[in-house]
């Protein structure tokens, strides 16, 4: 997780947009929106629910959180 923050602050440029589809905890998401915003940027939160056997029947659904 330190290395993904340290990337970040790194390579965000102001006026980016972040999707993040993983199912990291929501804490780490404010986390990362805080960060993201700090460069002048937005974060999308948008974990996709379902694992492997809904996935395999086209039964994921995808959360969005725009913050």
């Amino acid at each position: 997780l330190t290395l993904i923050f340290f990337f970040l602050k790194r390579t965000v440029k102001p006026g980016s947009l972040l999707i993040d589809t993983s199912t990291i905890e929501p804490a780490v998401a404010q986390e990362v929106c805080e960060l993201v915003r700090g460069k002048e940027s937005r974060f999308l939160d948008a974990p996709v629910s379902g694992g492997n056997a809904m996935s395999d029947v086209n039964l994921i659904t995808q959360i969005v959180f725009l913050y």
